[in-house]
């Protein structure tokens, strides 16, 4: 698994481990740099007692060689005065010869005069031949590090010397410290770190841990889930749930689970709609076909009835030819004139109204045609909005809807 597949919790987490990893690293560096800076000062401290003791061995030597001294007295003062010698509390200075003979040891006085070749600590190592071949292959001397008995301790301790060789006597002078201090300054040390780090750490994980429900609360889930979610709302897949366990209102998921239910919602209602507006096409297209059939039969009557009309006009004609020669034979009685007269009166009524229906025949046929384009341009309407909303149908249907 790659970083970049990993999901934001486990990153997050990831993150608080490296940072937890960090303060214990760090933690750990200083406690090592502070023992090692703490026997570095204990190596440094038995440094300077043995050149101090080196000092007191050339003054008691100088007294010797002014002849103020002799050789022997020279030694046995030298010692006495070494004996004296504390620092630290107990530890002391020690004197072996080259030939590895106790001169001195102010601890173990039953030792002095014997020789410590085969003496040997709990490891094995002969610390003793190890401080003389250390003091012998360098003028400035070296570190020995061993186990040996402390006074007072039920076990050996680890312990460090610093050897020198005195020449003009052939004597090795050295000075140890134990370093179960070291140690135990170690460890207390930790422990206070521990406790000084331990709340740290606690506040740490809990500011990751309100970072992480923040992140969360705000996103509502996973970024890759809300991301998967949104890419498919952008494919018209609009079927799949948003809605994830704890996602709390507000959050972005939320926002785009309402975003979808609503757009579920008007594509619902465009569906509706569209069936809808694809009947009422279909209706007003069979209403406007028959209106426009209807149209036609009318103003095919029209006409008709207007021919008609046109042959009472002519036969109107003859009756005023027939009033004319009723006229001209007006002589013949009296009765008939009479009745002439009346006859051509009622004639010219006919033609007169004969005539306004003509004319409104012929306004009726001119409605008609009118009508008949006007519903032939509302079929024509219709059948575009059938096929709108078939559109509108195909449209809405590139979406999965649940």
């Amino acid at each position: 698994m790659s970083f970049a597949t990993m999901t934001l919790r486990t990153r997050l987490v990831l993150a608080l481990l490296a940072v937890m990893a960090g303060f214990v690293s760090i933690g750990l560096v200083a406690l090592f740099d502070l023992r090692a800076s703490m026997e570095e000062d204990r190596r440094e401290r038995v440094r300077a007692v043995t050149d101090s003791a080196m000092a007191t061995l050339s003054y008691f030597h100088s007294l010797q060689a002014a002849g103020a001294l002799g050789e022997d007295d020279a030694k046995r003062q030298a010692l006495a005065s070494l004996r004296a010698l504390r620092f630290d509390g107990d530890n002391y200075v020690f004197v072996v010869d080259t030939r590895y003979e106790f001169k001195l040891n102010p601890a173990r006085p039953d030792i002095e005069g014997t020789s410590g070749r085969e003496l040997r600590d709990p490891g094995g190592r002969a610390f003793v031949v190890e401080m003389v071949d250390v003091a012998s292959g360098s003028a400035q001397g070296g570190f020995v590090d061993y186990v040996w008995n402390k006074p007072g301790a039920t076990a050996p301790v680890g312990k460090v010397s610093y050897a020198r060789l005195f020449a003009p006597w052939q004597w090795v002078i050295g000075a140890g410290v134990y370093q179960d201090d070291v140690a135990q300054a170690f460890q207390d040390q930790a422990v206070k770190i521990g406790l000084i780090g331990l709340p740290i750490v606690l506040a740490i994980v809990a500011i990751f841990g309100l970072i992480s429900r923040s992140i969360f609360g705000q996103l509502g889930g996973e970024p890759a889930a809300a991301v998967s979610v949104v890419q498919q709302i952008a494919r018209g897949d609009l079927s799949a749930a948003v809605a994830r366990p704890g996602m709390r209102a507000g959050s972005m998921l939320h926002a785009v689970d309402e975003m979808r239910d609503k757009l579920v919602g008007m594509l619902r209602d465009m569906t509706r709609m569209a069936h809808a507006l694809d009947g009422r096409a279909q209706q007003i297209a069979s209403a406007a076909g028959q209106v426009a059939a209807a149209s036609g039969d009318q103003a095919q009557a029209t006409s008709t009835t207007a021919a008609a009309l046109q042959q009472v006009q002519a036969s109107l004609v003859k009756v005023r030819e027939v009033a004319g020669i009723l006229q001209t034979i007006r002589g013949q009685a009296e009765d008939s004139l009479a009745k002439a007269r009346d006859v051509a009166l009622a004639t010219r009524e006919q033609g007169t109204a004969a005539n306004e229906i003509a004319a409104n025949v012929e306004r009726i046929a001119g409605m008609a045609e009118e009508v008949s384009v006007t519903m032939s341009g509302n079929a024509d309407a219709a059948r575009e909005m059938q096929d709108m909303a078939v559109e509108l149908m195909r449209s809405v249907r590139r979406f999965s809807l649940p």
